[in-house]
């Protein structure tokens, strides 16, 4: 798939807007209430993890978002290459810089045990590198926007 980028559009129904699309796994931001959103799908290789979580970082990083929403309902699985990059590029090299600008992170829950696995995989991985981070995990997406609002 090609990646993609579009112009903001502020719509009130549903204010986040598409910054960045790779191999089906998307980024999107909500500019008034700072929030990335990153929705993986399937299995997720190192390129659009790479590219989706490097955009995500330079944007709180930019101090234009401070929460994330990572919806995780129809992800498999990150393959060996994308989960040694989270690590040793994302929450060894990145995350302690990162961690005072995030106010928290919600996390929508895989549908699948397999996804599940992977999921909590980068959750432990990211209370592990940060504790004192704020994470939740939510098995619905209006319910984590709820709180990310509060």
């Amino acid at each position: 798939m090609a990646n993609q980028q579009v112009d903001f559009v502020y719509d009130r129904k549903n204010p986040f807007i598409l910054v960045n699309e790779s191999e089906g796994n998307e980024l999107y931001v909500d500019y008034k209430s700072k929030i990335v959103k990153i929705i993986w799908n399937g299995i997720v290789d190192v390129e659009p993890a790479s590219k989706l979580l490097t955009i995500g970082a330079n944007l709180i990083e930019s101090r234009e978002c401070n929460k994330i929403l990572l919806c995780r309902q129809e992800l498999n699985e990150f393959t060996i290459q994308a989960r040694l990059w989270i690590k040793q590029e994302l929450l060894m090299k990145r995350a302690k810089k990162l961690a005072g600008d995030v106010e928290k992170i919600a996390a929508v829950n895989a549908r699948t045990i397999k996804g599940s696995v992977f999921a909590n995989f980068i959750s432990s991985a990211i209370k592990l590198i940060l504790p004192s981070l704020v994470l939740k995990k939510f098995h619905d997406e209006g319910e984590a926007l709820t709180w990310l609002a509060e």
